[in-house]
């Protein structure tokens, strides 16, 4: 089961709730501010294909919202286990020091 609550809203009034947003899609007049938004709202912020906006193709938008979440979630995988790994060594280089080893 897909749980997708979407909404549309004027750009001006993206500041105030894109914070709570796991994706942020911008339609294509408004590509101009893509630049910005990422720099302010990181890699939530995604363009919807030109073409999929001009037929109205929820399927191809869809998709697009399901390969950024996809991509989303591996990154921050990523990041925690990078995270976890630094813990770990640190971990054993306190515990070397501990015992009077140097590594």
């Amino acid at each position: 089961m897909i749980n997708i609550h979407a909404e549309g809203m004027p750009w001006m009034d993206l500041k105030k709730r894109a914070r709570e947003a796991d994706l942020i899609l911008l339609a294509p007049q408004i590509s101009y501010l893509e630049k910005k938004l990422k720099a302010e709202f990181g890699d939530k912020v995604s363009m919807i294909p030109a073409i999929d906006f001009a037929t109205f193709n929820y399927q191809g938008m869809l998709h697009t919202v399901m390969k950024r979440d996809k991509e989303r979630k591996a990154k921050r995988k990523a990041q925690i286990e990078q995270a976890f790994s630094y813990f770990d060594q640190l971990a054993v280089l306190a515990a070397c020091q501990t015992c009077g080893q140097s590594l």
